[in-house]
């Protein structure tokens, strides 16, 4: 940086400002300083400044799996939006660990970053690591799965609503037992989508037979076991909903193993919207839960909260889009009543 600032016959300090882009050095200095930086290859060193700042401009974004298609569009609108104000996004998946979720935000911590964006593994039941951030200076955004005992903005799906909406569905399209699919129920998202499909037997007076419920399914392997086992079980089931595409993946291809027709045999839906679905035919039924929208919000939050100390918070929740495919369309007319 000396040299850039000897060469053009000014102040380090003002070689860095019009590297920072600072308001205080006219638009002519700063084209000179860029064009010089660039000749050179030369660039501010972030880690560096971030020391000197006492934080950098890098937001956290810390979710399950990243190679989920819900939440890898989330990473890509938050870092499309960011980028455009100066930002890096840091990328960390917790494989929905306890302990590695915790590991994260220390890592987080000690890389001195503005703000964090995070979806809570399942298995999270209390927030003293993300209340440690806080303190920290830190803004903490929570997405999609979220604990309301910390307060901070959230965004995120009504997944009870969604889940009661998808069972409607099933049960207008005439099946009668609709076995659930879901995952860790200590988590407060699955304890709603339990809750909403509740909610739809018991707005049609059907009562809800818990040998159709199964816990701890949550992928493709999950969900093949758990199909066999209902069918080996003898219990009577027509329809499955899965409040995940992958496990509901692994029922349909149960089906397919076993000459059950879907879905004139078996309905089938997930939820999330997952990009195989639409590819197998017949085609998934599942819920869309709005990726894009909730990873350009979240970044436009975590960006004012960074800017301004007192942002208001933001408690979103969205209706998730129930996509209707193939694999539930049992009935000739399709009738949805919300």
């Amino acid at each position: 940086m000396q040299d850039l600032a000897k060469e053009l016959k000014t102040t380090p300090a003002t070689v860095s400002r019009a590297l920072n882009n600072s308001p205080e050095i006219g638009e002519g200095m700063k084209k000179k300083v860029k064009a010089l930086a660039d000749k050179y290859n030369f660039r501010p060193n972030a880690h560096a400044s971030s020391l000197r700042k006492g934080k950098s401009k890098t937001i956290g974004v810390v979710v399950p799996y990243i190679n989920r298609h819900f939440f890898s569009t989330i990473i890509h609108y938050i870092e499309k939006y960011v980028s455009q104000e100066g930002y890096n996004v840091m990328i960390l998946q917790t494989e929905e660990n306890f302990e590695k979720e915790k590991e994260d935000i220390a890592l987080l911590i000690d890389q001195r970053v503005s703000g964090i964006i995070i979806s809570l593994s399942k298995p999270t039941i209390n927030c003293l690591h993300i209340k440690k951030a806080i303190d920290e200076g830190i803004k903490v955004i929570q997405i999609d799965n979220v604990l309301k005992s910390v307060n901070t903005s959230y965004i995120k799906t009504q997944d009870r609503e969604g889940a009661r909406i998808t069972t409607l569905h099933l049960l207008e399209q005439g099946y009668k037992k609709i076995a659930l699919f879901c995952g860790d129920m200590t988590s407060k998202l699955y304890q709603d989508r339990k809750q909403g499909y509740c909610d739809a037997h018991q707005e049609r007076d059907i009562p809800v037979d818990e040998r159709l419920f199964v816990a701890n399914t949550n992928s493709r392997k999950e969900g093949c076991k758990a199909m066999r086992k209902l069918i080996d079980s003898g219990v009577e089931f027509d329809a499955v909903f899965s409040s995940g595409d992958y496990a509901a993946l692994g029922a349909y291809l149960v089906c397919k193993e076993k000459g059950i027709a879907i879905p004139e045999k078996m309905g089938i839906a997930g939820f999330a919207n997952e990009h195989f679905a639409e590819l197998v035919t017949p085609a998934i039924t599942s819920s869309d839960q709005h990726s894009k929208e909730i990873g350009q919000l979240a970044a436009k939050q975590i960006l004012k909260e960074i800017n301004n100390k007192d942002a208001e918070l933001i408690k979103t929740s969205l209706l998730p889009e129930l996509i209707v495919r193939g694999s539930s369309l049992k009935s000739e007319k399709l009738k949805i009543k919300n």
